[in-house]
């Protein structure tokens, strides 16, 4: 089995042809089970946040599921695929198991250190689960993902500050507002990024909060949590004449601000209001470009904001890089055994038959033994046969790459079973009494189940 990423993030493509492939939570209820039906893909994630758009699979042919995948994007967003083949990234194996972990632990994020991917990828892995679109590999790879988030997030000081799409905005706020003047701030939704938003405009500038929402209880709720004003979705339009910023997060499909609204803001006396669309699919039209003193900001812009912790954050990314090595590791180890354990399982069916037809073979031999003498020689086969494959096993992971120990499993097959049917072809070599040792009292009684 292979792992495959296909995606775009921030990196490549601006937030425009990012929307346009862009999942949203009720998509996903139909895109995962609608990937995983087409061919060669065994398993699949898809992670779809406002930065990146990612899908991942699993196939045994990785090649052909890549050409699947971008067929599924095409026929599922209706675009041609000459529309964003260019913008598309592709990793497989290794290189695709190290952007998961990069992506967990914030090392491949917009802004180093910003806490909510993990919680993203955690839900991506556990909506494509509820879906049934994993299974035991994908289950492993994505909790081990978790696993590596939660430790760099503990373990270095990569997330020092709290850094987050919310603190950013509001330091851009701050530096188009730089007075101290009391500021007016409209946050139409009330999902995650609202509430980072409204954390970080509450502990650092001076300002009345008010909030709108399409769900009104959630919105009250929300108004609540920060002592904030609370107004209708469908008259919201109305309370936009006295804001000095207006930041959108909904999860609409459509252009909730147009620019026909500019005349809303009541633009008059040299005001400038700042207009931030914090959504993917955006929610402001992007027609309404900067005029007179309305200033357009989306996700996009948020990249050029220099954190001041910034530097001392991108020295902690070698202690994180050491983890995810770590765990990399481990999850190679885990992926490549699994091919060799059916085998070494094989190879045990293979020396319970030959313990079976040697036991026929000499039939006549152990005739004049006793119940209990006999099951003691079928013991100390067993116990043979699985103290062979156990050593084989631990050797294995000692002397053995652990990245080649994926091709050992046929040849293990072939050899011991070459090798093991000459010596059928020869009963009576090496063949000791049956009789030594049957009245030892030293013989241990020993069986285990491999």
């Amino acid at each position: 089995m292979h792992t495959l990423v296909v995606g775009l993030n921030y990196k490549t493509t601006q937030v425009d042809n990012r929307e346009k492939m862009y999942f949203s939570a009720d998509k996903l209820e139909i895109a995962l089970p609608l990937l995983n039906s087409y061919q060669h893909i065994s398993e699949c994630v898809m992670l779809s946040t406002c930065n990146r758009i990612e899908i991942y699979a699993a196939s045994e042919n990785p090649e052909e599921a890549y050409k699947s995948i971008i067929r599924f994007l095409s026929d599922f967003h209706k675009l041609p695929i000459e529309n964003f083949i260019n913008f598309i990234y592709k990793k497989r194996c290794n290189d695709a198991v190290k952007h998961l972990f990069d992506v967990a632990s914030s090392l491949n994020s917009m802004i180093l250190g910003e806490y909510e991917i993990l919680g993203q990828v955690k839900d991506a892995y556990e909506k494509a689960k509820d879906l049934n679109t994993t299974k035991e590999f994908f289950n492993k790879l994505f909790q081990m993902a978790i696993v590596v988030g939660k430790r760099v997030r503990t373990e270095t000081g990569i997330g020092k500050g709290a850094i987050s799409i919310g603190s950013v905005a509001v330091n851009l706020i701050k530096e188009i507002f730089p007075s101290d003047n009391k500021l007016n701030v409209m946050l139409v939704g009330a999902g995650a990024v609202s509430d980072l938003v409204a954390v970080n405009l509450t502990n650092k500038v001076d300002c009345n909060i008010t909030v709108t929402n399409r769900t009104n209880n959630k919105a009250d709720e929300f108004a609540k949590k920060f002592n904030a004003s609370f107004v209708n979705f469908e008259s919201k339009n109305q309370f936009y004449n006295n804001q000095d910023v207006i930041v959108f997060s909904t999860s609409a499909q459509n252009y909730i601000f147009t620019k026909e609204e500019i005349t809303d803001l009541n633009i008059i006396n040299g005001r400038k209001v700042v207009l931030i669309d914090l959504s993917v699919p955006r929610n402001i039209d992007p027609e309404l470009c900067e005029n007179n003193n309305v200033y357009l900001k989306t996700i996009d812009d948020l990249e050029i904001i220099i954190d001041s912790s910034r530097e001392e954050r991108l020295r902690e990314i070698i202690k994180a890089e050491i983890i995810i090595k770590e765990v990399q590791e481990k999850f190679t180890e885990w992926f490549n055994m699994q091919s060799i354990i059916p085998v070494m399982r094989g190879i045990k069916g293979e020396f319970n038959s030959i313990k079976d037809r040697l036991i026929e073979t000499y039939s006549t031999q152990l005739s004049s033994l006793t119940d209990e003498q006999k099951e003691v020689i079928k013991n100390i086969m067993d116990s043979y046969s699985d103290t062979l494959i156990k050593t084989i096993m631990l050797n294995l992971k000692e002397v053995t790459d652990p990245a080649h120990l994926s091709h050992l499993g046929d040849a293990l097959k072939r050899t011991f079973k070459v090798h093991l049917n000459e010596h059928l072809n020869n009963p009576h070599e090496n063949m000791k009494n049956p009789h030594e040792n049957m009245n030892n009292p030293h013989l241990q009684h020993h069986h285990h189940a491999f």
